[in-house]
């Protein structure tokens, strides 16, 4: 099985995420590969040193934006490699796992005949993590089978059109008003319908994956996603299934973001680079002073964070504001963050 790693100017993550690879699945050979969008070519060619059994692909993008982020400053023009992704995955193999680079295993995975299975089991999706949100398995299990979970997704409606409608067709508030009054579905109804799609983490079919991106217009479109997984699934009707692993195999980041674009603070002057962030901690990391792998059971530590920034201009209370108001985003509609 092939296992496609999205990566952006965070090598020291992705390194994180490379060993936890290496430690935690079993019994198993699988093809690393890097799909870069922009990481300064110093920090993939130690990269590769550490880790030769990988491969690196470029996004047609790549040299412009490396060039911006060796200087630890936002690219000029900001676009998202989806065709890139796409074509990617068009040459995978047929069941393959998607990562962030700021993803990592912390559970050992066997995965010698998983994708036998999925295969003989229809499935389409397989979710690895799901931040201890409860409604984002909201499912109706059906059985297990060599450690993988089989379910029927709980939808408010399997119908695109419903879907659409319900959940974004009615802008005016006096719709809204009678949608309340209706009891009609809130936020809360709209969760599980990640029981069927992630960005990442999970594995995913191959054909299912690339529906999932029908005339994204170079936008991530969670609403456009998810209309389209619901298209393929009544497509296929009831040939198909969903699973999800028996605990959570993945843990995703806190410590960083890939962009400058959420979770800043209010005014001007209290906006955290980003981009000066992570290149303070790429150079750390290159120079053998950020051991990214001290525990891969937990995301990097603030201690360390701290004494990452303790020689440079950034503000370790700004960073600890920004990681707060990020993990915020995701504890307020019920996950877990360690």
């Amino acid at each position: 099985m092939d296992i496609l790693i999205k990566s952006f100017n965070r090598p020291y993550y992705l390194d994180r995420c490379i060993q936890s690879i290496k430690k935690y699945l079993k019994n198993s050979t699988v093809n690393i590969k890097v799909l870069d969008d922009g990481t300064p070519k110093k920090y993939l060619d130690y990269l590769e040193q550490k880790h030769p059994e990988i491969d690196i692909a470029f996004s047609s993008n790549y040299q412009e934006k490396s060039a911006f982020c060796e200087g630890g400053i936002k690219p000029y023009k900001w676009n998202i490699p989806i065709d890139f992704w796409v074509e990617e995955v068009k040459k995978s193999s047929e069941y393959f796992f998607l990562l962030e680079d700021d993803n990592w295993f912390v559970k050992p995975m066997d995965i010698s005949e998983l994708s036998n299975l999925l295969v003989s089991e229809s499935t389409l999706f397989l979710k690895l993590f799901w931040l201890g949100n409860p409604d984002l398995v909201s499912t109706e299990f059906i059985e297990q089978k060599n450690g993988v979970c089989f379910y029927e997704p709980k939808l408010f409606s399997k119908q695109p059109w419903v879907y659409n409608m319900v959940f974004y067709g009615f802008n005016n508030r006096y719709f809204r008003k009678i949608l309340k009054l209706l009891k009609t579905p809130n936020f809360e109804k709209h969760l599980p319908y990640y029981t069927i799609y992630a960005v990442a983490g999970a594995v995913f079919k191959r054909d299912y994956f690339l529906s999932l991106w029908d005339n994204h217009q170079s936008i991530v479109d969670e609403r456009l996603q998810i209309y389209n997984a619901l298209k393929y699934i009544k497509k296929e009707h009831k040939k198909v299934t969903f699973a999800n692993t028996p605990s959570e195999m993945l843990k995703t980041g806190f410590v960083s973001s890939a962009t400058n674009n959420n979770y800043e603070q209010s005014t001007h002057t209290d906006v955290f680079d980003m981009f000066t962030f992570n290149k303070i901690l790429n150079e750390a990391w290159y120079n053998g002073v950020f051991d990214v792998s001290r525990d891969l059971t937990k995301d990097i530590q603030p201690s360390q964070i701290k004494s990452v920034l303790s020689s440079s201009d950034v503000s370790f209370t700004k960073w600890q504001t920004w990681s707060n108001n990020f993990k915020e985003h995701y504890t307020s509609f019920g996950c877990k963050i360690d």
